[in-house]
């Protein structure tokens, strides 16, 4: 690997599995996963279609994708059936998700394959609907570290302005500025600053708009790119579509290449997979399946963070599973297993070995591992500036407090003031008759 490589990879073990029957062993999955197809998260100035051509609108799940999210309900029933009730047990099972539309509905889409083979709804007393309402738990984006990991921290920000501003980045930019300044040409996007951050708005366009039958422009199918021989992103004999599809891989490694980003971005799902465990082994909690319906991003940072990840942008509807097991030769012997699959509609999964605990990684071990992720209070962790404190008058209060006082004591003198009026006038006023009371 070259000393201008923006990261080295990992070496993972990987083997191609397949799908087949659950393992007596298994007590509790984790399950993450992408949601499915969605439109562009937004219109490129020079864009070929309008906007209608998004049925749900920008940033949200299409039919498509909420067919591939019911078939890996569907797998996923298959897979876990052993383990899950036939009806939803909110004992058995817990969905969280993304507080995205797109994640949202990919967990409804994805749980309607999961319990599709279940009797007819009678408690909604329709006996033709074979589906059943599932709870699906969510966070404001703003608060939400574990999934849409969009939580303020200066840390992390700072982290990823230096990666993203590094020597390797900084040199890509150089060797494809025409590059970059192609694709403006066709797109209206600014790559002027960073071309290499904010060329996956073209290509995530482009992308979307390829998997809806629209082909894609011929300017996209060019050779020839020009790149001075770049030691990150090599361009000879490649397409411009194919280097704006390896600058997004790329981009994702730079994204979470950092263990102050494995901290921060993966780590607070997986504290909370292990916090699960534990509370299953020592019987404070019986839920058996745990899903999680979140982003690319997600997938990725929790590889990352596992030290598994595979160097790609995880494909709509990409999964991971991560099991407890219990060994029946041995009933105080639990261990965990990771495994990745990376496409929807085939059974091919990955059982994944993680450099830090290598299979089998018992649920000591793992824990140990994800030990240095564990945050106690985040805004310390991530060493973020202090909320100012509001000040206090004579009495103690708040201004706020004073303020809302004052207009509450304001609110009752007036009403004191036309309540005595009212009492006045009807003594003087003789019978007025029952005038309906509208209080």
């Amino acid at each position: 690997m070259t000393p201008g490589r923006v990261i080295c990879s990992l070496t993972v073990l990987v083997l191609v599995v397949y799908a087949s029957d659950t393992p007596d062993t298994l007590r509790v999955t984790n399950v993450l996963y992408r949601h499915g197809d969605r439109a562009p998260t937004l219109k490129l100035p020079l864009d070929r279609v309008n906007s209608s051509y998004w049925k749900y609108g920008y940033g949200e799940l299409t039919e498509v994708g909420k067919a591939e999210q019911y078939r890996l309900g569907l797998w996923l029933r298959q897979q876990y059936d052993p383990i899950l009730t036939k009806i939803f047990d909110h004992t058995n099972i817990e969905v969280r998700s993304s507080d995205k539309d797109r994640c949202l509905v990919s967990a409804y889409s994805n749980l309607a394959g999961l319990y599709s083979n279940q009797t007819p709804a009678e408690d909604l007393q329709l006996p033709y609907v074979r589906w059943q309402p599932v709870p699906v738990h969510t966070e404001p984006v703003i608060t939400d570290e574990i999934l849409a990991m969009n939580r303020p921290c200066s840390k992390v920000d700072k982290s990823q302005i230096e990666a993203f501003t590094s020597p390797a980045v900084l040199q890509i930019n150089k060797d494809y500025a025409s590059f970059f300044k192609l694709v403006a040409n066709h797109t209206g996007l600014d790559l002027s600053s960073n071309g290499f951050r904010d060329i996956w708005l073209a290509t995530d366009s482009l992308y979307c708009e390829s998997l809806h039958g629209l082909p894609l422009p011929s300017w996209t199918q060019q050779q020839n790119v020009s790149c001075s021989n770049n030691v990150d992103i090599p361009c000879e004999g490649k397409t411009v579509w194919q280097v704006m599809k390896e600058m997004s891989d790329l981009q994702f490694l730079v994204m979470f290449n950092t263990s102050v980003l494995h901290r921060f971005e993966g780590g607070p799902l997986l504290e909370d997979i292990v916090s699960k465990f534990k509370a299953y082994v020592a019987g404070h909690r019986t839920i058996q399946f745990n899903m999680y319906s979140a982003h690319d991003t997600t997938v990725a940072a929790t590889l990352s963070a596992l030290g598994v990840f595979d160097e790609k942008q995880p494909e709509y509807a990409s999964a991971v599973m991560i099991e407890l097991h219990n060994m029946t030769t041995d009933a105080e012997k639990w261990e965990v297993k990771v495994f990745y699959k990376p496409v929807t509609d085939n059974n091919t999964v990955l059982s994944l070995s993680m450099p830090g605990c290598k299979s089998p990684c018992s649920l000591t071990d793992f824990a140990l591992m994800l030990d240095k992720y564990k945050i106690t209070d985040w805004d310390t962790a991530c060493e973020n500036n202090p909320k100012p404190v509001p000040p206090t008058s004579i009495l103690g209060l708040t201004e706020s407090e004073v303020i809302v006082i004052t207009i509450c004591t304001a609110v009752v003198f007036i009403l004191l003031i036309i309540s005595c009026i009212c009492w006045v006038r009807g003594r003087s006023g003789g019978h007025r008759g029952h005038i309906y009371d509208r209080m």
